[in-house]
């Protein structure tokens, strides 16, 4: 939604610039009045751009800095640039030349462009390791709901208050993971599988020996973890 409505503010503010730019000063204009020109078409081009380009590695820890408000912040600058120089053009000198004008607006462009990679850049590198991040926290906030979910629909008070002990390891273990404890994490959670089964079937005798099972498989995890890292 904001997106789309980012792309109709865009072209709507672009296509009433232009009806007015040529309705009330016409076509005849210096080179620099069209190098503004060119420049501010650019720059409405960054901002419908950006948004599908950002949008690859957006995550809830980007920079407060969005990628779309220094696009925004460019086309400002552009339209600013655009007025000035049309008005030094009706009021001041019709013939002046673009000697100021085009390495100016080369200079704002340039400096748009590095600070608008440079944060893209960043918001890619926060996605990847945000990724990798939910990846490594995914197993134990799954078993940990689950086991809670366990507890909720046990009904004898014994049994609840070993499932939450075995919640209590899994909470308390190490969130980072490695492949070389992908077998233990499998089995923890084929075994939770069961165990819902068995709770919901009244089967404690083999509920309590499922959850055995779970707590030695969670410290051999832990274990190997903790000599890793």
């Amino acid at each position: 939604m904001t997106k789309t409505l980012s792309l109709i503010v865009s072209l709507a503010f672009l296509v009433a610039f232009n009806i007015i730019f040529f309705f009330a000063t016409g076509s005849d204009h210096s080179a620099p009045v069209w190098t503004c020109y060119a420049f501010l078409h650019i720059a409405c081009i960054a901002t419908l751009v950006v948004p599908v380009v950002e949008a690859k590695g957006k995550t809830a820890y980007e920079s407060k800095l969005t990628s779309l408000s220094i696009a925004y912040a460019y086309y400002a600058v552009e339209f600013v640039l655009m007025l000035a120089v049309l008005a030094y053009e009706m009021l001041i000198d019709k013939e002046f030349g673009n000697i100021v004008v085009l390495p100016l607006q080369v200079i704002v462009t340039v400096a748009c462009v590095v600070i608008l990679a440079s944060n893209l850049l960043m918001n890619d590198t926060i996605a990847k390791k945000q990724a990798v991040h939910d990846a490594q926290n995914s197993f134990i906030k799954t078993i940990s709901a689950t086991l809670k979910y366990i507890e909720s629909i046990a009904a004898d008070q014994k049994l609840k208050d070993k499932i939450n002990d075995v919640y209590t390891i899994a909470h308390t273990s190490p969130i980072k993971t490695s492949e070389s404890v992908k077998i233990q994490e499998d089995e923890i959670v084929g075994l939770l599988s069961e165990i819902e089964g068995k709770v919901e079937a009244k089967d404690d005798a083999a509920t309590l020996e499922l959850l055995e099972k779970v707590v030695k498989l969670l410290n051999k995890r832990n274990f190997v973890l903790k000599t890793q890292y």
